[in-house]
């Protein structure tokens, strides 16, 4: 057995081709991008001053959005006052409006859509906000929360 042994070891390195490594090997290497997307309001909130009867009160910001979705959307929502400015428990006559810079839009549902687009980073669109107030509007400070959500498109 021990002759066996060492006749095969003896023909290992009498032929040197027979036994050999590669000269070249491959790995496959692969990861992923998890989908992200990131927005961004320029001003953490606006005022509209003293509001006045006749006159729209107007501000305006900017949204940014950056993403990796090949497609995306983000939406303006009202999800506490139904759309309206309010003092406590006391709403305004008129809806909340905004826009991005086409016609005004009440939020008293969803602006479904507000923004749309494709992978990229810091693309912009303006947040122009309008309120008009009556003769029958309570005095008082107002206020209400625009929520913008982006996702998947």
């Amino acid at each position: 057995m021990l002759f066996a042994g060492l006749a095969a070891l003896l023909v290992l390195l009498v032929l040197p081709g027979a036994v050999s490594a590669a000269s070249s090997d491959t790995v496959v290497v692969s990861g992923d991008i998890g989908g992200y997307i990131d927005v961004a309001v320029t001003s953490e909130s606006l005022s509209l001053g003293t509001m006045v009867v006749g006159t729209p009160a107007t501000a305006s910001t900017t949204l940014t959005v950056s993403s990796s979705y090949a497609t995306w959307g983000v939406d303006a929502s009202d999800a506490t006052n139904g759309g309206y400015m309010k003092n406590g428990a006391v709403a305004l006559t008129n809806l909340f409006q905004i826009n991005n810079g086409g016609a005004y839009d009440d939020l008293a549902t969803p602006f479904t859509d507000f923004f749309t687009g494709s992978a990229g980073v810091g693309q912009t669109k303006p947040v122009n906000v309008q309120q008009s107030i009556t003769a029958a509007d309570a005095s008082g400070t107002y206020s209400i929360t625009v929520t913008f959500t982006g996702s998947s498109g």
